[in-house]
């Protein structure tokens, strides 16, 4: 990753309009050409950055749809895994 990047990502979990709708109009042009049911994230904020493209991005003439769609298909790990009946139990691993 570069540090342009990684800043970027920064800037948009602080707010910054420009940076999130950049990210969210770039992400959802390369999310879209994977061929998946769902995007699955095991981080929360960044989970609900890209639940959020619908609404950051949707209206952009180029990328708003794929921007809604792939809102629509994020979910974070946990949830997906609950929605989906997977059930698991907690253990104790040794020396904890």
């Amino acid at each position: 990753m570069s540090r342009n990047w990684g800043a970027a990502v920064c800037r948009a979990h602080l707010g910054d309009r420009d940076a999130m709708v950049d990210m969210a109009v770039k992400n959802s042009a390369v999310l879209n050409r994977l061929d998946v049911d769902a995007y699955i994230g095991d981080t929360a904020s960044c989970t609900e950055h890209y639940r959020e493209y619908g609404s950051i991005a949707g209206d952009d003439r180029q990328v708003g749809e794929r921007a809604r769609e792939v809102a629509h298909h994020t979910a974070l790990a946990s949830d997906f895994l609950d929605r989906n009946g997977v059930a698991g139990t907690s253990v104790r691993c040794a020396g904890a």
